[in-house]
């Protein structure tokens, strides 16, 4: 009696729980349905509006020329107006200090980079800092490397004309490599230098938008920069890549800016001064895979090695022996 009793009661239990998950079902059909028919509709009705929306967009473009030209200009010019201006976009001539190791070689890189990408055109540069690259037809460069300041500036005048089409940057790194003013009452010197500055204050005429010239002194040549615009004093930001470390177990440590304090040249009589600095932050967006940051080893490479070692008269002897 008590077993039917329980196999009745669990039969009527099971009927009234299909019945009610039949019931529900039914219910999320139901409302899965009305769901999709109401996307459906606002589709339809999205499509209708952008098809509409865009015609009559374009109508109204066209109906209001030429007054449409100004809005679109004012558009434009309020647009620009937001946009960050460093002192690196200043036409001129930019003079950058650090010290060795400090980062003004590689922030000059990356600005030509920089500029590369969005005028399209490279650099002239004095000192060999591109690393060339490689594609299917061979080694190719975006600047173009001056191996000898001579073929430009000699006989105290330039003798040859910049390619303006393809470049428009002119860059001297290690300023006293080039020119040590010790040597100012040469010749030699003269010849090259005084043709350079009355180049450099001319250099916009030519198609040339910005100088860039670098030293690890706080101050080079006065009659040099007595012509310079913008001074730069520069300091790397390095850091530690946490990311590459978990990855392949390397420590690398990654220049990932550079920290900025930007001066204006106030030309005097027979000297010069500093404006109030403006301190700013330059990221290095652009990367710096294609940057020679020993560029000084091709000139040293070329040199003649010192042969102590074979011609001593006496033995050479290291130490810990």
């Amino acid at each position: 009696m008590i077993e039917n009793y329980i196999e009745e009661s669990l039969a009527k239990l099971n009927l009234k729980y299909d019945l009610k998950v039949k019931k529900l079902n039914k219910r999320l059909s139901w409302l899965y349905e009305l769901i999709t028919r109401i996307v459906a509709i606002q589709i339809d009705f999205l499509d209708y509006f952008n098809e509409r929306i865009i015609r009559l967009y374009k109508l109204a473009r066209y109906s209001t020329i030429p007054l449409n030209k100004i809005w679109v200009k004012s558009w434009l010019n309020s647009i620009q107006s937001g946009f960050t201006k460093t002192p690196f976009d200043e036409k001129g001539i930019h003079f950058f200090y650090a010290r060795q190791g400090g980062g003004k070689s590689s922030i000059m890189f990356h600005h030509i980079k920089a500029k590369l990408f969005s005028n399209k055109k490279g650099a002239y540069l004095a000192t060999q800092m591109e690393k060339p690259k490689h594609d299917e037809h061979g080694m190719y460069v975006y600047h173009r490397f001056i191996s000898d300041l001579k073929d430009f500036f000699n006989d105290k005048e330039q003798k040859m004309a910049f390619d303006t089409e393809h470049f428009n940057m002119f860059l001297i790194d290690e300023l006293f490599a080039a020119f040590n003013n010790r040597d100012n009452k040469s010749s030699e010197y003269n010849k090259v230098f005084i043709g350079l500055m009355s180049s450099l204050v001319q250099m916009r005429h030519q198609g040339i938008d910005q100088v860039l010239l670098s030293s690890q002194q706080l101050s080079s040549d006065v009659q040099l920069m007595g012509v310079v615009n913008y001074y730069h004093k520069v300091k790397a930001v390095k850091k530690f890549d946490y990311d590459n470390w978990l990855r392949t177990g390397e420590f690398k440590i990654n220049l990932v800016g550079w920290k900025v304090k930007s001066f204006e040249v106030e030309h005097q009589k027979s000297d010069f001064k500093l404006s109030q600095p403006k301190s700013w932050y330059y990221p290095n967006i652009y990367g710096l895979e294609d940057f020679e940051s020993l560029n000084m080893k091709v000139k040293y490479a070329k040199m003649k090695q010192d042969d102590f070692i074979n011609n001593a008269n006496y033995r050479y002897q290291k130490s810990g022996r």
